[in-house]
């Protein structure tokens, strides 16, 4: 939930609250940490779920506006808070849960800082570039305690697990181009996209989880989206507006296709402080892409 408040046409601000969960109402659900022992190949898993929040707070100044009052340059500044969420789930050891376990995630806080200029913007197109930069304050993120419901291994009802973050940065770069009026499809609206991200990594060498790709990243994105207004033709198959049942008919139906491949560097890890075996190279990449199909009421 987020409430906003105009102060004036150039100065905005917002508040809301952040709700983290891990929930086994949908599949599995739970968060897990999963490690491997040096000796005998021993596979341990500590999962867990529950909820936790936080809040963040927004500026937004428009310093430039059009003739027809929308904004050629927005300047942004939000702060999402510090979260900690309590969990709850099994301690297990090569698949057999030999304890109930308990501990807190605590989810970093953040600082972005962001810009958005208009070189065009009129009532047939406009072109947008937008800057984002994260300030993520992964160091808090120092170590997690496991808490068991009976005596590990070592006689001991806890498990310590180090982390030792560092602070990163993360920044976005993107643009849109879009048409309001095409000649050949005057009912649509057609916007081409492209972006770009460097993600710094947080996790440091002694520390290192081979589960969690973790190192620099450079993730490029490409995307298409098209609007059918009420009156438009969706594909010759029927008019935008004629969908729904009874009054209740949308006014556009939006279509949007997006692709990213996120190159991660190549990671060496040496003197891993509590696993040998996982020193090594690293070498990742993950590819994603999306549909989406939307109505406007």
């Amino acid at each position: 939930p987020t409430i906003a408040y105009k102060l004036n046409d150039q100065l905005s601000f917002g508040l809301g609250a952040d709700i983290y969960t891990f929930s086994t109402l949908f599949g599995e659900g739970h968060l897990e940490i999963k490690s491997q022992t040096t000796v005998g190949a021993v596979q341990r898993e500590a999962n867990g779920s529950g909820t936790g929040a936080g809040f963040n707070a927004s500026m937004m100044y428009t310093p430039l506006q059009n003739a027809e009052g929308k904004p050629l340059a927005n300047i942004g500044i939000v702060y999402r808070s510090q979260a900690v969420v309590p969990l709850s789930g099994q301690f297990i050891v090569n698949g057999t849960s030999l304890a109930d376990a308990k501990s807190n995630l605590v989810l970093p806080q953040i600082i972005t800082g962001a810009i958005a200029l208009w070189p065009v913007r009129d009532k047939e197109r406009e072109w947008k570039l937008e800057l984002d930069v994260d300030h993520v304050k992964w160091k808090s993120f120092r170590s997690t305690t496991i808490d068991l419901s009976t005596p590990n291994a070592l006689g001991t009802p806890a498990i310590p697990v180090a982390q030792d973050w560092r602070n990163s940065y993360n920044v976005m770069i993107g643009t849109e181009y879009k048409w309001f009026k095409l000649e050949r499809m005057p009912e649509w609206e057609v916007a081409l996209r492209g972006g770009y991200m460097h993600i710094q990594t947080q996790m440091p060498d002694q520390t290192f989880n081979p589960g969690i790709p973790s190192a620099d990243q450079h993730i490029p994105s490409f995307g298409v989206g098209f609007v059918c207004k009420e009156k438009g033709s969706f594909f010759g198959l029927t008019n935008c507006g004629n969908l729904g049942v009874g009054a209740i008919k949308p006014k556009a139906i939006g279509l949007d296709f997006s692709y990213q491949i996120a190159y991660y560097e190549d990671r060496t890890i040496v003197g891993h402080a509590s696993n040998p075996t996982i020193n090594g190279t690293y070498k990742t990449t993950i590819q994603a892409g999306g549909v989406t199909i939307r109505l406007n009421f």
